[in-house]
Protein backbone atom coordinates (compact mmCIF):
# COMPACT_ATOMS: atom_id res chain seq x y z
CA UNK A 1 0.00 0.00 0.00
CA UNK A 2 2.66 2.22 0.99
CA UNK A 3 4.51 1.85 -2.73
CA UNK A 4 1.11 2.56 -4.27
CA UNK A 5 0.86 5.73 -2.89
CA UNK A 6 4.90 7.12 -2.90
CA UNK A 7 5.17 5.97 -6.38
CA UNK A 8 3.06 8.90 -8.38
CA UNK A 9 3.99 11.79 -6.02
CA UNK A 10 7.92 10.93 -6.53
CA UNK A 11 8.23 12.32 -10.47
CA UNK A 12 5.67 15.34 -9.11
CA UNK A 13 8.43 16.20 -6.71
CA UNK A 14 11.00 16.03 -8.84
CA UNK A 15 9.09 18.11 -10.85
CA UNK A 16 8.62 20.96 -8.84
CA UNK A 17 12.60 20.72 -7.65
CA UNK A 18 13.00 21.13 -11.62
CA UNK A 19 10.95 24.23 -11.78
CA UNK A 20 12.20 25.94 -8.79
CA UNK A 21 15.43 25.62 -10.21
CA UNK A 22 14.95 27.21 -13.45
CA UNK A 23 12.55 29.65 -12.41
CA UNK A 24 15.14 30.72 -9.87
CA UNK A 25 18.04 30.52 -12.69
CA UNK A 26 16.27 32.52 -15.03
CA UNK A 27 14.75 35.35 -12.44
CA UNK A 28 18.26 36.06 -10.58
CA UNK A 29 19.98 35.60 -14.43
CA UNK A 30 18.09 38.02 -15.73
CA UNK A 31 18.28 40.01 -12.94
CA UNK A 32 21.96 40.23 -12.66
CA UNK A 33 22.79 40.00 -16.60
CA UNK A 34 20.64 43.16 -16.56
CA UNK A 35 23.10 44.68 -13.79
CA UNK A 36 26.16 43.77 -16.06
CA UNK A 37 24.58 45.54 -19.10
CA UNK A 38 24.25 48.63 -16.92
CA UNK A 39 27.69 48.35 -15.56
CA UNK A 40 29.27 48.01 -18.99
CA UNK A 41 27.36 49.90 -21.16
CA UNK A 42 26.12 52.97 -18.98
CA UNK A 43 27.90 53.09 -15.46
CA UNK A 44 31.70 52.95 -16.98
CA UNK A 45 30.80 55.51 -19.70
CA UNK A 46 28.93 58.08 -17.60
CA UNK A 47 32.32 57.54 -14.94
CA UNK A 48 34.22 58.20 -18.02
CA UNK A 49 31.79 61.09 -19.15
CA UNK A 50 32.12 62.81 -15.76
CA UNK A 51 30.17 66.33 -16.64
CA UNK A 52 28.07 68.39 -14.60
CA UNK A 53 25.13 65.76 -14.64
CA UNK A 54 26.93 62.66 -14.47
CA UNK A 55 29.43 63.42 -12.33
CA UNK A 56 31.64 60.36 -10.13
CA UNK A 57 29.20 60.67 -6.99
CA UNK A 58 26.37 60.96 -9.35
CA UNK A 59 26.94 57.79 -10.99
CA UNK A 60 28.22 56.21 -7.95
CA UNK A 61 24.74 57.06 -6.20
CA UNK A 62 23.07 55.24 -9.29
CA UNK A 63 25.11 52.33 -9.27
CA UNK A 64 24.37 51.90 -5.28
CA UNK A 65 20.89 52.56 -6.14
CA UNK A 66 20.83 49.18 -7.99
CA UNK A 67 22.88 47.52 -5.63
CA UNK A 68 20.39 48.13 -2.84
CA UNK A 69 17.35 46.88 -4.98
CA UNK A 70 18.92 43.83 -6.48
CA UNK A 71 20.10 43.48 -2.72
CA UNK A 72 16.07 43.92 -1.33
CA UNK A 73 14.45 41.68 -4.21
CA UNK A 74 16.66 39.03 -3.60
CA UNK A 75 15.82 39.13 0.47
CA UNK A 76 12.36 39.61 -0.23
CA UNK A 77 12.60 36.62 -2.45
CA UNK A 78 14.20 34.29 -0.06
CA UNK A 79 11.62 35.32 2.87
CA UNK A 80 8.77 34.51 0.17
CA UNK A 81 10.38 30.90 -1.05
CA UNK A 82 11.64 29.89 2.43
CA UNK A 83 8.59 31.56 4.95
CA UNK A 84 5.72 29.19 5.69
CA UNK A 85 2.83 30.74 3.84
CA UNK A 86 -0.08 29.30 6.16
CA UNK A 87 0.11 25.54 5.41
CA UNK A 88 -2.67 23.78 7.48
CA UNK A 89 -1.02 20.63 9.45
CA UNK A 90 -2.01 17.78 7.59
CA UNK A 91 -2.50 14.55 10.35
CA UNK A 92 -1.58 12.20 7.66
CA UNK A 93 1.80 13.60 6.58
CA UNK A 94 3.05 16.19 9.53
CA UNK A 95 6.38 18.26 8.84
CA UNK A 96 8.99 18.57 10.92
CA UNK A 97 7.92 22.69 11.49
CA UNK A 98 4.68 21.81 12.30
CA UNK A 99 5.47 19.14 14.82
CA UNK A 100 7.45 21.53 16.60
CA UNK A 101 4.90 24.71 16.22
CA UNK A 102 2.04 21.78 17.72
CA UNK A 103 4.83 21.21 20.62
CA UNK A 104 4.99 24.87 21.15
CA UNK A 105 1.55 25.56 21.10
CA UNK A 106 1.91 28.08 18.55
CA UNK A 107 -0.65 26.06 16.12
CA UNK A 108 -3.42 23.88 17.23
CA UNK A 109 -5.02 20.67 15.77
CA UNK A 110 -8.27 21.41 14.13
CA UNK A 111 -11.40 19.18 14.75
CA UNK A 112 -15.15 20.01 14.10
CA UNK A 113 -15.84 21.12 17.56
CA UNK A 114 -12.59 23.65 17.91
CA UNK A 115 -13.74 24.94 14.03
CA UNK A 116 -17.74 25.18 15.33
CA UNK A 117 -16.80 26.98 18.91
CA UNK A 118 -16.92 30.47 17.77
CA UNK A 119 -20.48 32.65 16.88
CA UNK A 120 -19.55 32.53 12.70
CA UNK A 121 -17.72 29.44 11.08
CA UNK A 122 -16.88 29.17 7.17
CA UNK A 123 -19.02 25.84 6.59
CA UNK A 124 -19.97 23.56 3.66
CA UNK A 125 -23.88 23.89 2.77
CA UNK A 126 -24.74 20.78 4.87
CA UNK A 127 -23.47 22.78 7.94
CA UNK A 128 -20.38 20.52 8.86
CA UNK A 129 -17.09 22.41 9.09
CA UNK A 130 -14.94 22.48 5.62
CA UNK A 131 -12.91 19.74 4.68
CA UNK A 132 -10.26 19.14 2.64
CA UNK A 133 -10.38 15.80 0.91
CA UNK A 134 -6.97 15.92 -0.48
CA UNK A 135 -5.38 16.23 3.00
CA UNK A 136 -8.22 14.09 4.68
CA UNK A 137 -8.75 16.83 7.82
CA UNK A 138 -11.23 19.86 8.68
CA UNK A 139 -9.69 23.53 7.88
CA UNK A 140 -10.79 26.80 9.06
CA UNK A 141 -12.24 29.52 7.31
CA UNK A 142 -10.55 31.41 4.26
CA UNK A 143 -8.45 27.98 3.53
CA UNK A 144 -7.84 26.24 0.47
CA UNK A 145 -5.84 23.49 -1.14
CA UNK A 146 -2.97 24.25 -3.37
CA UNK A 147 -2.64 21.76 -5.51
CA UNK A 148 0.95 22.65 -6.52
CA UNK A 149 2.06 22.38 -3.07
CA UNK A 150 -0.30 19.57 -1.91
CA UNK A 151 -0.84 21.54 1.48
CA UNK A 152 -3.78 23.81 2.43
CA UNK A 153 -2.89 26.77 2.97
CA UNK A 154 -4.67 29.58 4.70
CA UNK A 155 -6.01 32.68 2.70
CA UNK A 156 -4.90 31.04 -0.47
CA UNK A 157 -4.16 34.06 -2.54
CA UNK A 158 -2.72 31.75 -5.63
CA UNK A 159 0.40 29.97 -6.71
CA UNK A 160 3.93 31.83 -8.19
CA UNK A 161 5.44 29.71 -10.55
CA UNK A 162 7.96 32.13 -10.42
CA UNK A 163 8.55 32.02 -7.10
CA UNK A 164 7.58 28.48 -7.48
CA UNK A 165 5.84 28.70 -3.78
CA UNK A 166 2.02 29.09 -2.75
CA UNK A 167 1.02 33.09 -1.91
CA UNK A 168 -0.80 32.62 1.43
CA UNK A 169 -1.47 34.91 4.97
CA UNK A 170 2.64 34.50 6.14
CA UNK A 171 3.96 34.88 3.12
CA UNK A 172 1.90 37.66 1.34
CA UNK A 173 3.92 40.83 2.80
CA UNK A 174 7.48 39.19 0.88
CA UNK A 175 5.33 38.81 -2.30
CA UNK A 176 4.45 42.11 -2.10
CA UNK A 177 7.85 43.54 -1.24
CA UNK A 178 9.21 41.59 -4.20
CA UNK A 179 6.93 42.78 -6.27
CA UNK A 180 7.37 46.42 -5.49
CA UNK A 181 11.38 46.49 -5.39
CA UNK A 182 11.17 44.33 -9.20
CA UNK A 183 8.53 46.97 -10.04
CA UNK A 184 11.39 49.62 -8.51
CA UNK A 185 14.35 48.32 -10.47
CA UNK A 186 12.46 47.91 -13.98
CA UNK A 187 11.23 51.48 -13.65
CA UNK A 188 14.62 52.41 -12.93
CA UNK A 189 16.39 50.14 -15.64
CA UNK A 190 13.37 52.12 -18.11
CA UNK A 191 14.39 55.47 -16.97
CA UNK A 192 17.98 54.82 -16.79
CA UNK A 193 17.87 53.49 -20.13
CA UNK A 194 16.11 56.53 -21.63
CA UNK A 195 19.11 58.99 -20.50
CA UNK A 196 22.16 56.88 -21.61
CA UNK A 197 20.35 57.26 -25.37
CA UNK A 198 20.02 61.13 -24.76
CA UNK A 199 23.74 61.47 -23.19
CA UNK A 200 25.63 58.51 -24.99
CA UNK A 201 23.51 58.38 -28.39
CA UNK A 202 21.69 55.86 -29.81
CA UNK A 203 22.64 52.36 -29.09
CA UNK A 204 20.67 48.76 -30.20
CA UNK A 205 21.70 47.40 -26.24
CA UNK A 206 19.90 50.89 -24.67
CA UNK A 207 17.05 50.36 -26.69
CA UNK A 208 16.38 47.12 -26.06
CA UNK A 209 17.18 47.55 -22.30
CA UNK A 210 14.53 50.48 -22.35
CA UNK A 211 11.70 48.20 -24.43
CA UNK A 212 12.30 45.49 -22.38
CA UNK A 213 12.03 47.32 -19.11
CA UNK A 214 9.35 48.82 -20.58
CA UNK A 215 6.98 46.36 -21.20
CA UNK A 216 7.43 44.08 -18.00
CA UNK A 217 6.90 46.96 -15.84
CA UNK A 218 4.29 48.67 -17.52
CA UNK A 219 2.29 45.90 -18.50
CA UNK A 220 3.13 42.95 -15.92
CA UNK A 221 4.69 44.42 -12.37
CA UNK A 222 3.17 47.67 -12.20
CA UNK A 223 -0.98 46.51 -12.22
CA UNK A 224 0.03 43.11 -10.16
CA UNK A 225 1.62 45.34 -7.68
CA UNK A 226 -1.59 47.82 -7.72
CA UNK A 227 -4.12 44.94 -7.75
CA UNK A 228 -2.24 43.44 -4.61
CA UNK A 229 -2.54 47.02 -2.55
CA UNK A 230 -6.08 46.63 -3.66
CA UNK A 231 -6.54 43.19 -2.24
CA UNK A 232 -4.75 44.14 1.06
CA UNK A 233 -6.44 46.99 1.68
CA UNK A 234 -9.73 45.14 1.39
CA UNK A 235 -8.68 42.16 2.77
CA UNK A 236 -9.58 39.67 -0.19
CA UNK A 237 -7.52 37.76 -2.58
CA UNK A 238 -6.59 38.33 -6.12
CA UNK A 239 -9.43 35.52 -7.62
CA UNK A 240 -12.11 38.08 -6.18
CA UNK A 241 -10.79 40.75 -7.74
CA UNK A 242 -11.31 38.92 -10.93
CA UNK A 243 -14.51 38.09 -9.87
CA UNK A 244 -16.33 40.93 -8.86
CA UNK A 245 -19.46 42.63 -9.61
CA UNK A 246 -17.06 45.25 -11.43
CA UNK A 247 -15.33 42.85 -13.87
CA UNK A 248 -18.50 40.67 -14.53
CA UNK A 249 -20.98 42.92 -14.80
CA UNK A 250 -24.45 42.18 -13.54
CA UNK A 251 -23.61 38.43 -12.54
CA UNK A 252 -24.50 37.14 -9.16
CA UNK A 253 -21.78 37.21 -6.82
CA UNK A 254 -20.88 33.74 -5.33
CA UNK A 255 -21.99 32.49 -1.56
CA UNK A 256 -20.26 30.78 1.15
CA UNK A 257 -21.68 29.11 4.10
CA UNK A 258 -21.97 30.39 7.49
CA UNK A 259 -22.33 28.43 10.45
CA UNK A 260 -24.87 30.75 13.12
CA UNK A 261 -23.64 29.69 16.84
CA UNK A 262 -27.71 30.52 18.31
CA UNK A 263 -26.06 30.22 21.71
CA UNK A 264 -23.86 32.62 21.67
CA UNK A 265 -26.88 35.11 20.58
CA UNK A 266 -29.23 33.93 23.30
CA UNK A 267 -26.55 34.21 26.18
CA UNK A 268 -25.52 37.78 24.97
CA UNK A 269 -29.15 38.20 26.11
CA UNK A 270 -30.05 36.46 28.89
CA UNK A 271 -31.80 33.85 27.32
CA UNK A 272 -31.90 30.56 27.02
CA UNK A 273 -31.72 29.00 23.54
CA UNK A 274 -34.05 26.49 22.23
CA UNK A 275 -32.21 22.44 22.70
CA UNK A 276 -33.81 20.96 19.17
CA UNK A 277 -31.95 23.93 17.16
CA UNK A 278 -28.22 25.60 17.79
CA UNK A 279 -26.65 26.41 14.59
CA UNK A 280 -28.13 27.92 11.75
CA UNK A 281 -26.68 28.14 8.13
CA UNK A 282 -27.26 31.20 6.18
CA UNK A 283 -25.21 32.01 2.87
CA UNK A 284 -23.20 35.29 2.46
CA UNK A 285 -22.16 37.25 -0.57
CA UNK A 286 -18.20 36.91 -1.27
CA UNK A 287 -18.33 40.26 -3.26
CA UNK A 288 -19.65 41.89 -0.30
CA UNK A 289 -16.08 41.56 1.54
CA UNK A 290 -16.97 40.31 4.55
CA UNK A 291 -13.93 40.04 6.13
CA UNK A 292 -13.09 44.27 5.44
CA UNK A 293 -12.40 46.33 8.34
CA UNK A 294 -10.94 49.47 8.06
CA UNK A 295 -8.09 50.31 5.40
CA UNK A 296 -5.56 51.44 8.21
CA UNK A 297 -6.20 48.11 9.83
CA UNK A 298 -6.39 45.87 7.29
CA UNK A 299 -3.16 47.24 6.08
CA UNK A 300 -0.93 46.81 8.94
CA UNK A 301 -2.59 43.32 9.74
CA UNK A 302 -0.80 42.08 6.62
CA UNK A 303 2.42 44.95 6.22
CA UNK A 304 3.09 45.75 10.36
CA UNK A 305 2.48 49.21 11.88
CA UNK A 306 5.87 50.63 11.20
CA UNK A 307 6.87 51.92 8.33
CA UNK A 308 10.10 49.91 8.52
CA UNK A 309 8.46 47.27 8.64
CA UNK A 310 6.65 47.70 5.50
CA UNK A 311 10.55 48.37 3.98
CA UNK A 312 12.06 45.48 5.03
CA UNK A 313 11.26 42.31 4.23
CA UNK A 314 10.66 41.11 8.10
CA UNK A 315 7.82 39.14 10.27
CA UNK A 316 5.66 42.09 11.21
CA UNK A 317 5.40 42.40 14.88
CA UNK A 318 1.25 42.54 15.21
CA UNK A 319 1.33 39.28 13.32
CA UNK A 320 -1.13 37.48 15.99
CA UNK A 321 -0.70 33.68 17.22
CA UNK A 322 -3.95 32.70 15.31
CA UNK A 323 -3.13 33.71 12.05
CA UNK A 324 -5.61 31.38 10.58
CA UNK A 325 -8.74 33.02 12.20
CA UNK A 326 -10.36 35.57 10.39
CA UNK A 327 -13.28 37.24 11.82
CA UNK A 328 -16.47 38.52 10.05
CA UNK A 329 -16.45 42.95 10.43
CA UNK A 330 -19.28 43.94 12.32
CA UNK A 331 -21.66 44.80 9.53
CA UNK A 332 -21.34 41.06 8.30
CA UNK A 333 -21.90 39.96 11.55
CA UNK A 334 -24.97 42.11 12.09
CA UNK A 335 -26.58 41.06 8.67
CA UNK A 336 -25.91 36.97 9.54
CA UNK A 337 -27.51 37.51 12.84
CA UNK A 338 -30.87 38.99 11.45
CA UNK A 339 -30.74 36.28 9.09
CA UNK A 340 -30.28 33.79 11.54
CA UNK A 341 -33.17 34.49 13.53
CA UNK A 342 -35.57 35.27 10.74
CA UNK A 343 -34.70 31.42 9.76
CA UNK A 344 -35.36 30.91 13.17
CA UNK A 345 -38.51 32.03 13.60
CA UNK A 346 -39.44 29.60 10.01
CA UNK A 347 -38.59 27.10 11.50
CA UNK A 348 -40.58 27.93 15.06
CA UNK A 349 -43.86 28.39 12.51
CA UNK A 350 -43.37 24.78 11.19
CA UNK A 351 -42.20 25.76 7.86
CA UNK A 352 -40.56 23.32 5.36
CA UNK A 353 -39.41 24.29 2.28
CA UNK A 354 -39.87 27.87 1.46
CA UNK A 355 -38.80 31.25 -0.13
CA UNK A 356 -37.35 33.15 2.86
CA UNK A 357 -37.05 37.10 3.07
CA UNK A 358 -34.89 37.93 5.23
CA UNK A 359 -36.40 41.43 7.13
CA UNK A 360 -33.90 43.17 9.24
CA UNK A 361 -35.72 46.83 9.37
CA UNK A 362 -34.10 50.22 8.84
CA UNK A 363 -30.63 50.30 7.10
CA UNK A 364 -28.39 53.13 5.80
CA UNK A 365 -28.36 53.69 2.47
CA UNK A 366 -25.11 53.22 2.24
CA UNK A 367 -24.96 49.67 3.96
CA UNK A 368 -25.51 47.45 0.20
CA UNK A 369 -24.82 44.30 2.23
CA UNK A 370 -27.54 44.65 4.65
CA UNK A 371 -30.02 46.24 1.43
CA UNK A 372 -29.13 43.17 -0.52
CA UNK A 373 -29.95 40.40 2.45
CA UNK A 374 -33.13 42.58 3.10
CA UNK A 375 -34.50 42.34 -0.34
CA UNK A 376 -33.80 39.80 -1.60
CA UNK A 377 -35.51 36.31 -1.48
CA UNK A 378 -33.37 33.02 -1.68
CA UNK A 379 -35.21 29.81 -2.52
CA UNK A 380 -33.93 28.01 -0.11
CA UNK A 381 -34.76 24.77 3.01
CA UNK A 382 -33.95 25.94 6.33
CA UNK A 383 -30.81 24.32 6.96
CA UNK A 384 -30.25 23.68 10.72
CA UNK A 385 -27.85 21.59 12.39
CA UNK A 386 -29.80 19.43 14.93
CA UNK A 387 -27.71 18.30 18.27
Amino acid sequence: MSKSTSSPATPARSQIITARICTFLCLIGGLFFAAYLLIASIYIPFLRINNQLFNRGVTITLLSLHVILLFFICWSYLCVRFTNPGNIPCPRRLTPNDLHALESGHLHPFSVSTLLSSEFTQVQPDGYPLYCSECQTPIPSRTAHCKETNRCVSKFDHYCPWLSSAIGCRNHKYFMQFVFYLTSLTIYLQAIGIVAIVELGPSAGYLVLVILSSIIADLGLIPMFLSNVYCVFNDIISSQITGSSFMCGNQESPVIWVSCNLIDYFDRYGLQCPPFVQRIVVPLKIWDKPWKQGYWQNWTKVMGCWIWEWILPIPPMNRKKDWWNYEFNNETKKVLRSCALAKYEEILLGKGETTLTFEIGEVSEDDSTEKDCRQESVALPPRVVLR
